[in-house]
């Protein structure tokens, strides 16, 4: 009997010890050691040590290790560890790591790290890394970066950054980046450059936002040229 830990129960094989818990249960098989956390549940196959979390509940496979979370879920496969977030949940496969963040969520493949989000919900396939944003999703494929964003949700492909917007919107396709702007919105397919302006009559220095039709061409829906470097309203 461990005096450390209160109502602790064990439903497989634990091959190795866990100490300062309540409520602490094995569903799986625990190789290693879990420390300091309150309510552990393992449900799948755990090789590591987590320590310093509440509520952490394995679902997949977890190779590595994370400590000072709270609410952790995995649900996929998580090969490295994860460090001081909350409610960080993978439903997918997430390779690198993630650091403070609030209600992380992964739904597709991760590849690289996104540091000090809140509420960063990868939907596609994330190349490269976000940070410092707030609400940020991923739909599709995001192969750069984003940084300083609030609210910034990505439903095409971007293949450059947009920094320090909020509520910045991608349904199209954007290839350039917009900075600075709050609530930009695109419809579904977008060209911005003056070549195209007077469609939209006078908008000034403001940025050009085109309605999706038929008959657009797609060669030109694929050429953004035009740097928004200015704050508007759409």
């Amino acid at each position: 009997m461990v005096q450390t830990m209160n109502v602790v129960k064990y439903a497989d094989v634990v091959k190795e010890h866990a100490s300062n818990n309540e409520c602490v249960k094995y569903v799986g098989v625990v190789r290693e050691h879990a420390s300091n956390n309150e309510c552990v549940k393992y449900v799948g196959v755990v090789k590591e040590h987590v320590s310093n979390n509440e509520c952490v509940k394995y679902v997949g496979v977890v190779k590595e290790h994370a400590s000072n979370n709270e609410c952790v879920k995995y649900a996929g496969v998580v090969k490295e560890h994860v460090s001081n977030n909350e409610c960080v949940k993978y439903v997918g496969v997430v390779k690198e790591h993630v650091s403070n963040n609030e209600c992380v969520k992964y739904v597709g493949i991760v590849k690289e790290h996104a540091s000090n989000n809140e509420c960063v919900k990868y939907v596609g396939v994330v190349k490269e890394h976000a940070s410092n944003n707030e609400c940020v999703k991923y739909a599709v494929v995001v192969k750069e970066h984003v940084s300083n964003n609030e609210c910034v949700k990505y439903v095409g492909v971007v293949k450059e950054h947009v920094s320090n917007n909020e509520c910045v919107k991608y349904v199209g396709v954007v290839k350039e980046h917009a900075s600075y702007h709050e609530h930009i919105e695109y419809a579904v397919l977008l060209l911005v450059g003056r070549r195209r302006q007077h469609e939209n009559q006078d908008l000034g220095d403001n940025f050009v936002k085109f309605e999706a039709n038929s008959k657009m061409s797609f060669s030109l829906i694929w050429k953004l040229e035009m740097h928004i470097t200015r704050s508007c309203a759409i």
